[in-house]
């Protein structure tokens, strides 16, 4: 693999992380989420984690000058566009659910009402187990990387 495409892997994973960021935040100004939600933003910071440790063993693997396996650049490249799916699905359902809130709470959040979130329930558990998939692309995708610095 050139170190062209090893770079716009590392590009791909720090769009993807600024997404994932900007979708935590957005999540995060929502007000009296259930159980079930506040699980998502634990998986999403998580995943926001190995993005940034993905990203760091790509330049680190570009700075060698070694090169990338075809095969984690084609993973990535997959996990790129799932994590563009998903971060669209996240920014949909904040915006149903900022459509639906009834002001602000004390601390100016969105207030959300609990049949709003009742009707997001399926929503937020396939965001989860997206996220959950994505968690474990990328950490085998680190894998690679890694393997290959070696």
């Amino acid at each position: 693999m050139d170190p062209l495409s090893i770079a716009a892997g590392a590009i791909a994973i720090t769009q993807a992380a600024s997404m994932v960021a900007l979708g935590i935040r957005t999540l995060r100004s929502l007000a009296n989420g259930p159980t079930e939600f506040a699980e998502l933003l634990e998986d999403l910071t998580s995943l926001e984690g190995v993005l940034e440790l993905t990203r760091a063993s790509i330049e680190a693997l570009q700075t060698l000058g070694s090169q990338l396996p075809a095969r984690s650049v084609a993973a990535l490249q997959t996990l790129h566009r799932e994590l563009r799916h998903c971060t669209d699905k996240i920014e949909q359902l904040a915006q149903r659910l900022l459509a639906g809130s009834k002001g602000v709470d004390k601390k100016g959040q969105p207030r959300v009402s609990r049949t709003r979130w009742l009707r997001e329930k399926d929503t937020v558990a396939d965001l989860r187990a997206r996220v959950q998939r994505l968690h474990l692309g990328l950490s085998t995708c680190f894998a690679a990387v890694n393997t290959a610095q070696a």
